[in-house]
């Protein structure tokens, strides 16, 4: 009998988070034990949770990368309460970078309610991260369930009643994170969303963002005559032919497989069906609405942006590329591959570095900055 436990004992020791998780929930006692520990014990538990995702090293890669675009940007902005419309926010994963951007204003809207108003624990919506995010800066910060390609009359007006109560003309900056591939579906989509970010960004802001890049994501399917690309951790099936007739509606579906994590964006909806991003497009499409590529590598010298002047482009890039270290990148767009090349980033103590796989699927992102003139 003793053995007997000591194995039961065992056995339950090596159930990971996410399986005790499981275990609570099919046995129909989920609210009680919440009730029982206190919701912010179990807040902790769910934040564990996600520490397991199979993909953690990458995740907290990517998160990197998005914190150094997104505090780097808020260096050259000469505003003391920095202002900023995320365009596709999700889940408000995006709220300790603003918070440690010293960000005062943000607002913040995604077409899909769940990811604003979800209040599941172990799936938060943007909202009830915000409730329980500690050590906020803000000034004023709001999200809203809303479609940048279909912008209604009330996200509109939530957004100009944003502006005008909190005394601003535009924001600064419009943050655009892994979403630009929803937008390349046809020509108007993509003017439909980049004349509202013209619309509601100030003179001398920034666009900004991260996103697939079509050119890579052909490369997978250069030399095979499959539609599938698939490895143990991402899938891609190719539904434009190789010969692209328009830069636009060019459709693959995509998805990341994440074993652990049920609140990983790719485990909530499925396959994911995308567009491939043609830059020298964008770059064309974005200039009709006064939007210009901005030729800077805030990556290869993060640590070193000193200059806060909020002149014209040219300045800025002047002053920027002065600096000691710095490499010129005659592009706007710097891939996510090349970023790791820098040799940077640093796994967390708590975390991982990337496996393999991880950095072939790297090399399908890429991040971007534009300037409104």
């Amino acid at each position: 009998m003793e053995n007997e436990l000591s194995d039961e004992f065992v056995q339950l020791s090596n159930l990971s988070i996410t399986n005790l998780l499981q275990c609570i929930k099919a046995s129909g006692v989920k609210e009680q034990f919440i009730s029982d520990i206190g919701t912010e014990k179990y807040n902790a538990i769910i934040k564990d949770m996600r520490s397991e995702s199979t993909i953690i090293g990458m995740r907290d890669f990517h998160n990197w990368i998005k914190l150094v675009l997104i505090s780097n940007i808020t260096k050259l902005i000469s505003s003391k309460d920095i202002s900023l419309l995320d365009i596709a926010v999700g889940r408000g994963g995006d709220l300790a970078k603003w918070n440690k951007s010293n960000i005062k204003y943000v607002f913040g809207f995604d077409k899909s309610e769940k990811s604003i108003t979800n209040e599941d624990p172990e799936d938060q919506g943007a909202l009830e991260r915000l409730a329980h995010f500690k050590g906020a800066k803000f000034k004023d910060i709001y999200f809203l369930v809303g479609n940048a390609l279909k912008p209604s009359k009330p996200l509109i007006n939530s957004i100009d009643y944003f502006l005008k109560k909190n005394n601003l003309h535009e924001f600064d900056i419009v943050s655009c994170q892994f979403a630009l591939h929803y937008f390349f579906k046809s020509e108007i989509d993509l003017k439909i969303v980049l004349t509202m970010i013209s619309r509601y960004l100030n003179s001398g802001g920034f666009f900004i963002g991260t996103t697939t890049n079509g050119e890579y994501i052909k490369n997978f399917f250069k030399d095979i005559k499959e539609k599938v690309y698939s490895t143990d951790l991402f899938r891609i099936q190719r539904n434009f032919n190789k010969t692209l007739k328009s830069p636009y509606g060019n459709e693959y579906t995509f998805t990341i497989f994440d074993t652990k994590d049920r609140a990983n964006y790719f485990n909530t909806i499925g396959l994911s069906t995308e567009y491939l991003v043609n830059f020298k497009t964008l770059e064309e499409v974005a200039a009709t609405v006064g939007l210009v590529p901005v030729k800077l590598n805030i990556f290869e010298d993060y640590n070193s942006y000193e200059s806060k002047s909020h002149n014209s482009y040219e300045s800025k890039s002047q002053k920027v590329g002065k600096q000691k270290g710095f490499t010129e990148i005659k592009k706007n767009t710097i891939p996510f591959d090349d970023i790791l090349k820098l040799g940077k980033w640093k796994p967390k103590p708590d975390s991982r570095d990337l496996t393999d796989e991880e950095k072939e699927l790297n090399k399908l992102y890429t991040t971007f900055v534009f300037m409104k003139i």
